[in-house]
């Protein structure tokens, strides 16, 4: 393969995305497995009991028949069993490949967003988490379905940094990370499977985020959702629907858990590896329920793990057909809120914050230049936010993407001052007494798609670099 013809970073998000949650008619995703598992649950259900009845019916008739009649009850006994350990057997294979797949899934967006340690994986994972971000054009008739697809891998990966950061502090008291953690070898990459931090721990934590909205895969959950099929999935909800959805969404997430993907099966001969095996697979599998039921009713406190970047989740990759980018940076805000009226756990929340700051990588900072002699200049500048762990969350570290009004591939790599960017008022109300004919040459020589209804918001509290981003010379964001 010529380098010219190299797949770029953001289609390899793009395609692990898909391997996540997408519509294709090859109908191999995980979320596509799923829904089928879903969908046809009952029926399997059905024609196991019905065979079972029949089976337990003639075992019954052996009793009181004799000869050749007997005879015929037990060959048809024989079918009936082979027949019903077909269906078995083939529902254990598709079981197995489903989980084979979303460990596979699993294993590939650890390689994506891990190095080999915390700081490289911290730049792996921002640059992962804004790409997400900047395949999203902000606007859309599809741009909630959009959305839907995305927020699996982002949530994960968000849970993975939550749960480094609380396990560094100490602030994770359960035994069971605890005693399974190993600094020296968190983040080695070679043989994942054989790692026990990432069988014990990593696995179903990604797992219960990947799977987290599963449920609403269910026909019953999609019968509320839209409503028989006339209705929009992605309206506002009454109180009740909403209720039941959530309700019934839990419910299958559990049974898919369990019953879905369940335990992975040991492939070898040696009896005493086998029963290690499957001690730590039903641990793993345990953990993983007690994990998702945490989520819904706190009693350990390691639920917040995944809820607080699902609450966070939900904002920046909102699904809401209202949805307005320039709010995103309330999304870590909401997170604070939660942590005060006792939601989620507040040391979880400070850490959650201190991680992704107050704007999401990806995002589309405006700020005020200054020249070499540290002055402000007149006019503003384009960055994009692409470092996690701000000193400030107020703060984001960015790329600078503009100069003298001029887009650029070299630009510096800072942290944006409060007071120089354009989200606050303190920022914004120093260009507001610039000539109103100079910010609108301004906007005109920096947008990318410019329109007339632009120049209501002369000076822009962000910028949408979604289509700056699709030219693929403008991608190495994450170069220092």
């Amino acid at each position: 393969m010529s380098l010219g013809s190299r797949i770029s970073y953001p289609e390899s998000v793009i395609d692990l995305n898909r391997q996540i949650y997408s519509v294709n008619k090859q109908a191999n995703s995980l979320y596509q497995q799923a829904a089928l598992y879903f969908a046809t649950i009952c029926e399997h259900k059905n024609l196991v009991a019905e065979l079972e009845e029949r089976i337990e019916q003639k075992e019954d008739q052996l009793a009181t028949v004799k000869g050749k009649e007997k005879a015929r009850a037990i060959a048809s006994i024989s079918i009936l069993k082979q027949r019903l350990n077909k269906i078995n057997a083939e529902r254990e294979c598709e079981r197995l490949l489903r989980l084979g797949c979303a460990v596979d899934v699993c294993l590939k967006l650890l390689d994506i967003t891990e190095s080999h340690n915390f700081e490289g994986t911290q730049l792996k994972s921002a640059k992962f988490l804004g790409t997400i971000l900047l395949l999203s054009p902000g606007r859309g008739k599809k741009l909630s379905e959009l959305h839907q697809r995305l927020k699996p891998a982002y949530k994960t990966i968000l849970s993975l940094r939550l749960l480094d950061k609380l396990v560094e502090d100490g602030s994770i008291k359960s035994s069971y990370i605890v005693e399974a953690y190993d600094a020296e070898t968190r983040y080695e990459k070679n043989n994942r499977l054989d790692n026990p931090y990432f069988r014990s721990v990593l696995l179903p934590i990604m797992l219960v985020a990947l799977f987290q909205d599963v449920g609403f895969q269910h026909p019953d959950v999609i019968a509320i959702m839209k409503g028989g099929g006339s209705l929009d999935e992605f309206r506002p909800l009454q109180a009740e629907e909403r209720d039941l959805m959530l309700k019934l969404g839990y419910q299958h997430a559990i049974d898919y858990a369990l019953n879905g993907l369940g335990c992975q099966k040991y492939q070898g001969g040696s009896k005493v590896a086998k029963s290690q095996f499957d001690n730590i697979e039903k641990m793993r599998l345990k953990f993983q329920i007690g994990f998702l039921k945490d989520i819904v009713n706190p009693a350990i406190g390691i639920g917040d793990i995944v809820k607080i970047p699902q609450v966070y989740t939900s904002v920046v990759l909102s699904t809401k057909r209202d949805f307005i980018k320039k709010d995103l940076p309330k999304a870590s805000k909401i997170i604070a809120q939660l942590a005060v009226n006792s939601t989620v756990n507040q040391k979880a929340a400070d850490a959650f914050i201190s991680i992704v700051g107050h704007f999401p990588q990806g995002y589309g900072v405006t700020l005020i230049p200054k020249n070499l002699q540290g002055v402000e200049l007149d006019n503003y500048e384009y960055a994009v936010v692409t470092r996690l762990n701000p000193q400030n969350p107020d703060e984001p570290i960015c790329k600078v993407v503009t100069r003298n009004l001029t887009y650029i591939t070299f630009g510096a790599t800072t942290s944006v001052k409060k007071d120089c960017n354009l989200h606050f008022n303190i920022a914004r109300n120093k260009l507001s007494k610039i000539d109103s004919n100079r910010l609108k040459t301004i906007m005109k020589t920096l947008s990318y798609s410019f329109k007339v209804d632009d120049i209501e918001t002369l000076v822009p509290p962000f910028w949408e670099p979604h289509e700056y981003f699709s030219d693929r010379k403008n991608q190495n964001l994450w170069t220092m």
